[in-house]
């Protein structure tokens, strides 16, 4: 976690034994909720067998997305958590640290997994178990979100020498597009390499930021405003204009889209993606509460942009389907005034939801990894299914237990863990 003098809000407990940049943990237990909510609606008939939610109810978060901020973040966190440059003894305690936080979670998860999973070649398993899948196995399709804790494995280890050898993290993050960008038009069919380097460059952004965030002042933003951003950051699917642009701009360039039938973990990030690299490192710098130079400007363009989307509604409005563009435009209203409107009412109420987040961030991966089991485990089981009631009934049951496995993971489980090890 992040270590900061703050204080804590209403509904988290004032008894802790480190300083934790609260927001930070607010943002994540948020980004894990989207990625929840998306695969329990994008795995149709999944969670409700007989069911997939039509209309405004088909509105999808953005989980990819999301996972792009877990990386800035992990890059981050640990840029502020390793003060001293990785060497000697200290390489191995950091692997240590690393590997005692994501796979004995990790394990259990894939255990489950397996309880729910269909049979799959004994080389599959082992290679999921040992965190190579993507690169050397398929992915298990029932805990389908671990091709990114291969992916982050892979950062942490990169991390090694970008810490040994004291490379700036902004250059070399400028290093990896450009050598993600040249195996796309060298050798397009090993699209891997590409997505790796797309990839670590989001993590690099991060560990660049906690290096930056030292020499800002500090700013703490409203609860209002937190909880506008996060709102925001629920529309990116429909609502980021840069994304659209990128994807115009593509088009004019040809060779950096990857060619079609490749394998999807092994094409997971884009060069379209860094649309959202804007919207992933300010978020990060205001829930860190961090000022910046022109953050007024920054932030009106960010929340203004996107605005111009009701633009492309208005002259397509007959070509297209609107329904799920009805909860985003709702979110993204909501979003704006609450960063605008400074109520006393809303503070509160916002203060009272990040607090909340909190919790949630705190055992955030947890639920990221152990969420698509369960959603096979609802998957199988047929009896009260088939409506939009029975669809609603299943996710009031599937998130609470997601939340309760996810708590028994980080707070029970991993201390044992990491007590006997230590």
């Amino acid at each position: 976690m992040v270590t900061s003098q703050v204080h804590a809000p209403a509904g988290v407990p004032q008894k802790v034994s480190k300083k934790i940049e609260y927001n930070l943990e607010a943002l994540r237990g948020f980004a894990a909720l989207i990625v929840v909510w998306a695969h329990s609606i994008e795995n149709h008939n999944l969670l409700d067998p007989g069911y997939t939610p039509r209309g405004i109810w088909s509105f999808v978060p953005p989980s990819h997305l999301a996972v792009l901020l877990f990386f800035v973040l992990s890059g981050y966190v640990i840029g502020l958590s390793t003060k001293q440059r990785l060497e000697g003894a200290s390489i191995g305690v950091y692997l240590k640290k690393r590997l005692l936080r994501i796979y004995p979670i990790y394990f259990v998860s894939l255990l489950l997994t397996m309880a729910v999973a269909q049979p799959y070649p004994l080389t599959t398993v082992l290679g999921n178990f040992s965190l190579l899948q993507v690169l050397l196995t398929d992915i298990i399709r029932e805990n389908d979100p671990s091709w990114s804790l291969h992916y982050e494995l892979l950062y942490y280890l990169l991390f090694i020498p970008i810490s040994y050898c004291r490379i700036p993290a902004l250059p070399a993050a400028l290093v990896c597009v450009l050598l993600g960008t040249l195996n796309l038009y060298l050798v397009p069919q090993h699209p891997l390499p590409t997505s790796y380097a797309y990839g670590f460059a989001f993590w690099l952004m991060g560990l660049a930021l906690s290096q930056y965030a030292k020499q800002l002042p500090r700013k703490e933003a409203p609860f209002r405003v937190l909880l506008g951003l996060m709102l925001v950051l629920l529309t990116m699917n429909y609502f980021n204009v840069f994304d659209t642009a990128a994807h115009k701009l593509l088009r004019l360039v040809p060779g950096l889209t990857y060619a079609p039938g490749l394998d999807a973990y092994a094409t997971q990030i884009r060069f379209s993606d860094f649309a959202f690299l804007p919207y992933a490192v300010v978020f990060v710098l205001v829930f860190a509460n961090k000022d910046f130079p022109g953050r007024r400007a920054v932030l009106g363009v960010l929340l203004g942009a996107p605005a111009l989307t009701f633009v492309y509604l208005g002259l397509h409005f007959r070509e297209i389907d609107l329904a799920p563009y009805t909860l985003a435009v709702l979110c993204y209203l909501a979003g704006v005034l609450a960063v605008l409107l400074p109520a006393a009412g809303l503070e509160k109420v916002s203060q009272r939801l990040v607090g909340r987040l909190i919790w949630i961030g705190g055992i955030s991966y947890g639920l990221y990894i152990v969420h698509v089991p369960l959603l096979y485990l609802f998957g199988h089981i047929s009896p009260v299914s088939g409506s939009g009631p029975t669809f609603l009934l299943r996710f009031v049951l599937f998130l609470p237990l997601a939340l309760a496995v996810a708590y028994w993971l980080e707070r029970k489980f991993q201390p044992r863990v990491r007590a006997h090890f230590d």
